[in-house]
């Protein structure tokens, strides 16, 4: 088989939690198509961490879980680690693993919050039709795209790994309807791939652009 290129931009995402060891023993598709990994991040004072990585569909981290798309859990002061994960019909995920409490291995299990929000109504998506140009890219940019409702909406320029490069619209609101935006890029950075993500206060959609 051959890797996706979409995915994180060479078809695959690799994840370092804390600059030492980490593992991850267990995967879980979300309804919105994020993907969570569970399992365990290295602790110089506790030997390991429970801990959940996060993706968006694309591969990117998604910065919107805990602030950097990792949650770590010290369950006990020793090794903790995540093996299996389902989620609840509200939208929390069970978390269930081992910690290590002196001499013994303990059944763990613990609840993470994740935002997502479940419901059997089907909620309208406020972002579609969303498009850039040129690409590559250059120090002018458009992007336009279609609003169901009002929204507020920031536009964003990330590098490979999900880091922040530029903000290339701050927090605006917009009206419902077609829309389109002229996006400054004051320095272009090193040839590559890159993406554009424009996010709302209910999704995100991120676009991959290339500079040459």
């Amino acid at each position: 088989f051959f890797d996706d290129g979409i995915f994180d931009g060479d078809g695959i995402s690799i994840i370092d939690a804390s600059g030492h060891y980490d593992g991850a023993a267990s995967i879980l598709l979300q309804p919105d198509n994020k993907i969570v990994l569970g399992g365990y991040a290295h602790s110089d004072i506790e030997g390991g961490n429970m801990a959940l990585v996060r993706l968006n569909s694309n591969g990117i981290r998604d910065f919107s879980f805990d602030g950097d798309g990792i949650s770590e859990f010290a369950a006990c002061n020793s090794s903790d680690f995540i093996y299996g994960m389902a989620m609840q019909a509200d939208g929390k995920i069970i978390a269930a693993g081992l910690l290590r409490n002196g001499f013994y291995n303990n059944i763990a299990v613990a609840r993470f919050l994740t935002g997502l929000t479940v419901s059997t109504k089907e909620e309208t998506i406020p972002l579609k039709s969303i498009s850039l140009y040129p690409n590559p890219i250059c120090e002018k940019i458009f992007m336009e795209y279609d609003l169901e409702k009002e929204e507020s909406i920031t536009i964003k320029l990330l590098d490979i790994q999900g880091r922040l490069v530029e903000t290339l619209l701050p927090l605006s609101d917009r009206s419902p309807g077609q829309h389109t935006e002229t996006l400054s890029v004051h320095q272009l950075p090193s040839p590559g791939n890159y993406f554009v993500s424009l996010e709302t206060r209910h999704n995100s959609e991120v676009l991959m652009v290339v500079v040459k």
